[in-house]
């Protein structure tokens, strides 16, 4: 491993949030004594609403529960602002490992890596449906739509399927021989997209000629995403790298990350067409800026984690659900101004207040104590400096030691304006951080 240099002035302009999922509840149908089934609260992908009448909330696939969460991230009470969709597969006592999912014209579709269904939530009345594919135990692994509002997947067993919503029936192909279709993603044309983890290759469908293509890539490649000049995008896990293909030029291009053996597990495109990467290795989300061709490391709040996908939504607001089960989505917010939350709209004025005035008595304190506010816990600090543990902190391998439960930001008070601004301090990792749990 290459020791990651943190670029200081990039993360004194970002924020982590972290929001954490209620316990399983004994009493749901995926509770601990569901049909002998052991489940808990892993979360596999994240898709920020795109309506605007439901700013705020996040989907989450429970791959772990067998269920589909939504989370209001504009809702502080952690008892309340989640929402849980129990899968009750009928034909066996099994998991059905919802995996993937997308909103469309006011319902929520999502694949099932074990159980063969698309499923539907219609977000009006809350009744959900599920219709079985064609193809059995294809382990769907990727979904997105196309805008006629057709539902399009993928199997790891190199099927890809179309589902018309209007009738319910599938269509279903098997490109090429040997691949095993691990995500995919529809640009501005209708063509789909799809990525491959086995022999080297990136298959298209287009619309117009109703036929596929297939490219060649340096790598075997994971994910995928395009931009909006419509160039595609997608990371090679094993190889250290992410690759741009120009469909006009049919050219690829491809760029290997700083750091060694990083292997970027995911691809997302912000609205700024900033390419971002999940590097688990180096426990960051990594952002490439095409205009520069730099690359800029952002350290996750907290250790021993993995997002297995990230999404960007309008505001550039970069979302990843954390693999393991104890939190359920982490966001890398800018600044818009100081102290003001990109995306999520809430002034920093506003987290302290609800801190301050928070019933179980918890307050902001300075130094390592964190504090409770109304669900909103933050680590926070006023003037304060660091001490010589601080600094002997900061000289240590932040991928090998745990930092402390400490400042993971720090909030100061200027003295000619009432907005608190951030600035980071040599705490272990100094990415400023929120976490907002139950």
């Amino acid at each position: 491993m290459d020791t990651l240099a943190r670029d200081e002035d990039a993360l004194a302009q970002a924020i982590w949030v972290q929001y954490e999922v209620p316990p399983m509840d004994p009493s749901k149908p995926n509770g601990s004594r569901a049909k002998g089934l052991t489940l808990n609260r892993g979360t596999h992908d994240v898709a920020p609403s795109p309506d605007p009448r439901r700013r705020g909330t996040i989907w989450l696939a429970g791959s772990a529960s067998s269920s589909i969460l939504a989370l209001n991230t504009l809702n502080p009470d952690p008892k309340t602002r989640t929402r849980e969709w129990v899968i009750d597969e009928t034909r066996a006592t099994i998991n059905v490992a919802p995996n993937t999912l997308v909103e469309r014209n006011g319902h929520l579709f999502f694949t099932e890596l074990k159980g063969d269904h698309i499923g539907e939530i219609d977000i009006g009345t809350g009744e959900m449906h599920r219709y079985l594919a064609p193809t059995p135990a294809q382990n769907m692994h990727g979904i997105a739509a196309d805008s006629r509002g057709n539902i399009w997947y993928v199997g790891l067993i190199g099927t890809v399927g179309r589902f018309d919503v209007k009738t319910k029936t599938f269509t279903e192909w098997t490109p090429v021989k040997g691949g095993n279709f691990y995500q995919l993603r529809i640009d501005q044309r209708d063509r789909v997209w799809v990525a491959s983890s086995a022999r080297r290759m990136l298959v298209m469908w287009d619309p117009k000629t109703e036929k596929w293509s297939t490219y060649k890539t340096p790598d075997n490649i994971r994910r995928i995403d395009v931009d909006s000049k419509g160039k595609v995008w997608t990371n090679e896990y094993f190889a250290n790298a992410v690759v741009m293909f120009d469909p006009d030029t049919q050219k690829m291009t491809e760029y290997r990350l700083p750091l060694k053996n990083g292997n970027p597990y995911e691809t997302c495109v912000d609205p700024n067409d900033n390419i971002w990467l999940e590097n688990a290795e180096y426990q960051s989300f990594v952002k490439f800026d095409q205009r520069t061709k730099k690359f800029t490391y952002f350290p996750y709040p907290d250790l021993n984690a993995h997002t297995p996908d990230m999404e960007s939504d309008a505001k550039g607001t970069d979302l990843g659900a954390v693999g393991r089960g104890d939190h359920a989505v982490r966001r890398r917010i800018g600044l818009d101004a100081p102290g003001l939350l990109k995306g999520v709209g809430v002034d920093l004025d506003d987290l302290i207040a609800l801190a301050e005035r928070d019933p179980e008595g918890g307050r902001i304190r300075s130094g390592r104590r964190r504090c409770l506010a109304a669900g909103l816990r933050a680590e926070v600090c006023r003037e304060r400096q660091p001490d010589d543990t601080d600094t002997r902190e900061e000289q240590r391998d932040p991928f090998h030691q745990r930092p402390p439960a400490g400042i993971m930001m720090a909030v100061r008070q200027p003295p000619d304006t009432s907005r608190h601004v951030i600035q980071p301090y040599a705490v272990g990792r100094s990415a400023n951080s929120f976490r907002n749990s139950c």
